[in-house]
């Protein structure tokens, strides 16, 4: 049997420790059906190995930086990015059915989606680019928000700890952030994973480390305390645990009560695709920096692909055990459920394997965006993104939904009859939605009600964020945006008519908050064709206590800030605001000392996107702070080094 608990969130906020109150608790059972009867009904079997203690690697944290001192190189290091034959042969198929469909859309976009949109639709609280973390190729956006309000965001390259003001509390490389020459790893990370753990009040981290068997570590680094700025507890894990001279790619994480969950897939040196593996670990260990005692699952019956595993949708956490579901990456019509029954100190620990029939979906076709001949990728079919809550596991990922343009999956599984009790397929025309992410957005136990984020593109705009309500009869509300984009994107080769899009959206519940708020991330074209990410805070309807808390926040006439080309090298840098509707904006520079250096603007901005021009003449090499308010509270604040 597989109990669920979650806390109070007065018990949230004050729990410091590694395990769940003793009281405050409400205690959800799993159905009454025997481990015995469950594995009837699953099919195959899993090879596991338990492995000694892993030793702490380090007590960072270093110093925040102020700029990052060492060039960061940016790889298209993805191993599913190696040629997939299936996927590129439905991808070609799809590219020519383009034309036709596009021709006979026109240019009459919509928003809200084709469906019947009754659903209550989301609203922006808030947001800020997340300037300390750049971009990479691709971006692979990661975040977590806090109780406390920390929110830890990073990309290929850099790590970033922000306050919900957008107020930039330290930056780092991720080499450093993780101490990777006292680890003696090569400095090639990539996937970066941060979760907050509800139930311990902690983080916990994961990342990629080489990209070869002979390099190839697996990061699993645990906050010290619910402050991720007093440091984490590291470990480095083998990326080859098979000895079969395989690397690490794709980590995805979760959590259970007593235990942390790492999944990947292993790759051959040329990009052969070998396994997905799950490394289980006992969290306390880590998050109290003591030997992490950890076991691998492999040769998982159903060979599945980029195994999703699922955290508690809710405050708290659920177990013993985890659920885990995958899709097939070009086309399929079942989804695959994995039950790891029990923690890892149960000798009668099993992993279950279930085959649930699903509507049918394959990839869809690359996306246009305006501005440019160079289409975005959207991947393939894998699971983005999920939870488990009240007996259901939901979970999204992308695919064709509307003939060969790209919509969203999304699946309600029942975990006590291994059914899908929902499968909803979600478009609107004219657009490519791509790479969601899925928030329990319910008001009760059983309200079934859900949150999506997700990218968006289309012939006339520029990559852009989204996100949308889905209701517990499962109807879709309209759309609202939560990044606009500035500008197409080109992240690989000038010769190349093909860049990377996305590769994550994250979306998470802050888990104390009243009224309800999620906070996502996700990446956004700008003006150098290139990705900037953004970090938002949304809602779901209205209550006069929303209205009181938010009465600044509606009345705000910038929806966003760009700062670029950031490092500036010659002379002069931009400053792109873009204002809902005409109004007053004052726009400063400050330095690191917090003194006003100049006045940039002050007065009306024109509704759309206004570029200020600054000269850095008289400007010292340094880092400074660009501030926009608009007479009501600080819009943004972003960071922008002069290196002339």
């Amino acid at each position: 049997m597989k109990t669920f608990s979650f806390t109070s969130v007065l018990a949230g906020m004050l729990c410091l420790l590694f395990t769940l109150p003793a009281t405050g608790q409400i205690v959800e059972t799993k159905p009454e059906v025997s481990l015995q009867e469950r594995a009837k009904s699953a099919g195959g079997t899993a090879s596991a190995l338990l492995l000694e203690p892993i030793s702490l690697v380090s007590y960072p944290l270093l110093n925040p930086q102020l700029s990052i001192d060492d060039k960061q190189e940016y790889f298209p290091c993805e191993g599913e990015e190696e040629e997939n034959a299936e996927v590129e042969q439905l991808r070609e198929e799809m590219d020519e059915m383009r034309p036709v469909e596009a021709a006979k859309l026109g240019s009459n976009y919509l928003n809200p989606f084709d469906q019947t949109a009754s659903a209550t639709t989301p609203s922006l609280v808030s947001s800020f680019t997340a300037t300390a973390i750049g971009s990479g190729i691709p971006p692979d956006n990661t975040m977590a928000i806090s109780n406390g309000g920390y929110v830890v965001v990073a990309v290929n390259s850099t790590v970033a700890i922000y306050n919900t003001s957008g107020a930039l509390l330290g930056s780092w490389s991720m080499y450093n952030f993780f101490n990777g020459s006292g680890a003696g790893v090569n400095n090639f990370f990539y996937d970066p994973n941060v979760l907050y753990d509800s139930g311990s009040d902690r983080f916990f981290f994961s990342c990629s480390v080489g990209k070869t068997y002979q390099t190839s570590k697996v990061l699993c680094a645990f906050s010290k305390s619910n402050n991720p700025l007093n440091g984490w507890n590291i470990y480095y894990l083998s990326g080859n645990p098979l000895n079969n001279n395989c690397w690490f790619d794709f980590p995805r994480i979760a959590y259970s009560t007593n235990e942390v969950y790492v999944t990947g897939n292993l790759f051959k040196n040329d990009g052969t695709y070998n396994q997905s593996i799950i490394y289980q670990m006992t969290k306390q260990k880590g998050y109290n920096g003591l030997g992490l005692t950890n076991k691998y699952w492999y040769n998982i019956s159903g060979t599945p692909s980029s195994l999703l595993p699922v955290s508690y949708g809710s405050a708290g956490s659920y177990g013993p055990g985890v659920y885990l579901v995958a899709t097939n990456s070009a086309s399929g019509s079942a989804v695959k459920l994995y039950d790891l029954t029990s923690d890892l100190t149960d000798a009668n620990q099993q992993l279950l394997y279930y085959s649930i029939p699903v509507s049918s979906y394959s990839v869809g076709a690359n996306a246009l965006q305006k501005g440019t001949n160079v289409k975005l990728s959207p991947g393939d079919c894998r699971a983005q993104n999920g939870f488990y809550f009240n007996g259901l596991v939901h979970f999204v990922y992308g695919g064709a939904a509307n003939g060969s343009y790209n919509g969203i999956k999304y699946h309600r599984i029942n975990v006590s009859n291994n059914t899908s009790t929902l499968n909803k397929s979600i478009y609107s025309s004219g657009y490519d939605l791509c790479f969601p992410a899925i928030a329990w957005a319910g008001t009760s136990t059983s309200d079934k009600g859900v949150l999506i984020n997700f990218q968006h593109v289309s012939s006339n705009s520029f990559p852009g964020v989204g996100a949308f309500n889905v209701d517990d009869a499962g109807t879709v509300s309209s759309w609202t945006g939560c990044a606009t984009g500035i500008g197409y994107v080109n992240i690989n080769f000038p010769s190349s008519t093909i860049s990377r899009w996305g590769d994550y959206t994250l979306l998470q519940k802050r888990q104390n908050a009243s009224p309800r708020r999620y906070w996502g991330s996700a990446s956004f074209g700008n003006t150098g064709n290139k990705y900037s990410a953004k970090v938002f805070e949304l809602r779901i309807g209205t209550s006069l206590q929303d209205e009181v808390i938010e009465r600044n926040a509606v009345d705000k006439t910038i929806e966003g800030v760009h700062v670029f080309p950031n490092p500036v090298e010659h002379g002069s840098f931009q400053i792109g605001i873009q204002m809902a509707k005409t109004g007053q904006a004052k726009v400063t520079l400050y330095n690191t000392q917090g003194k006003m250096v100049r006045s940039l603007h002050s007065g009306l901005l024109a509704e759309g996107l206004n570029n200020l021009s600054v000269q850095t003449d008289g400007l010292p090499t340094g880092v400074y702070f660009v501030h926009v308010t608009d007479n009501q509270s600080l819009a943004a604040h972003e960071k922008i080094i002069v290196s002339q």
